[in-house]
């Protein structure tokens, strides 16, 4: 039989010890074993402070999941947009054809860019540095002038294997080629709903000057040529030439040049493609030129022994 003795007090609860005793049987009487029993004591105070800590831990957790349950349903039903002004160079074009002030649109050996594959990157080069190394860098594939699928370029001076952009214009452009090497296949179908077709997709093709018709490949670059506005510009259009002769203009923006330009602005996170399609821009050509009946060879517009590169952009808010 186990024999224990409860007693109360207003702030405590205690057991009382027992002691072990052993009485050996008799008749009329029982065995009785008693074994010490020792318990601790809790005042009341510390009991209700537990309860109280665990009912607001039990809230706590159920408001966080209600607001995180409320926020999924929100985030699906609230609308938010985003708003993008690019900066543009040059007049409106609603004023009209006019003759570019200057030289800094002028597609210059030493100012445009080629991405060349370095191992596992691409790095930025300076044309004219390929150029420099003909038959290792760049491979003559073409002297007759019959090839048209390249892009023509200006000579200023003589090319030099030691044309290099400015470090902090490099690093920048390192941040595009990679960023163009990775979306590639995006910004070609792109130029194909531009209406674009013929595209030249293995390496990039240029003509080394306004009058020459010798036709350069240079291997191991992505198809896309950058043309900085001026020298070191972080700010550039963009072509790919075609078979066809044409090419297609158009403009990489934020991402592109933003995670190395330093500016904080959301907008940086999206790469932007602009353009305008290829019925316009030849259309607007041949309009503001005046001069109907030509043909596109390397990407420039020929007529009456005449070359003329276009870009065109659109007037529209946002395009």
């Amino acid at each position: 039989m186990w024999l224990s003795f409860l007693w109360r007090s207003p702030q405590k609860l205690r057991v009382v010890p027992e002691t072990e005793a052993s009485h050996g049987p008799s008749v009329g009487e029982l065995a009785v074993s008693k074994t010490p029993k020792i318990t601790g004591m809790l005042p009341v105070s510390r009991l209700r402070r537990r309860g109280l800590v665990a009912a607001m831990y039990h809230w706590i957790t159920c408001l966080f999941i209600t607001t995180l349950v409320l926020a999924q349903l929100l985030g699906a039903i609230w609308d938010t947009s985003t708003s993008t002004t690019h900066v543009k160079y040059g007049r409106n074009p609603l004023l009209g054809s006019y003759e570019m002030v200057g030289t800094n649109d002028v597609p210059y050996a030493d100012r445009v860019i080629a991405c060349v594959r370095r191992g596992t990157y691409y790095e930025p080069r300076l044309v004219s540095s390929l150029l420099a190394s003909e038959g290792v860098d760049a491979i003559l594939e073409d002297s007759t002038g019959a090839a048209r699928h390249g892009y023509r370029l200006v000579q200023r001076r003589v090319n030099s294997a030691t044309d290099a952009l400015d470090s902090t214009t490099a690093a920048s452009y390192r941040v595009s080629c990679d960023l163009i090497a990775s979306t590639l296949d995006a910004i070609l179908g792109a130029c194909s709903s531009l209406g674009y077709a013929n595209l030249t997709r293995d390496y990039l093709r240029v003509v080394d000057h306004v009058d020459s018709q010798r036709l350069f490949g240079l291997p191991d670059s992505l198809p896309v040529l950058i043309m900085p506005y001026w020298d070191n510009a972080a700010q550039a259009r963009h072509a790919v030439p075609t078979w066809d002769g044409d090419a297609c203009i158009f403009r990489l923006e934020d991402a592109y040049f933003g995670a190395a330009s330093g500016i904080a602005d959301t907008n940086k996170a999206m790469a932007s493609f602009r353009g305008v399609n290829q019925t316009v821009r030849q259309q607007r050509t041949i309009e503001w030129l005046g001069r109907p009946g030509g043909v596109w060879r390397n990407g420039w517009y020929e007529e009456g022994g005449e070359r003329w590169y276009s870009d065109v952009t659109s007037s529209m808010s946002g395009a």
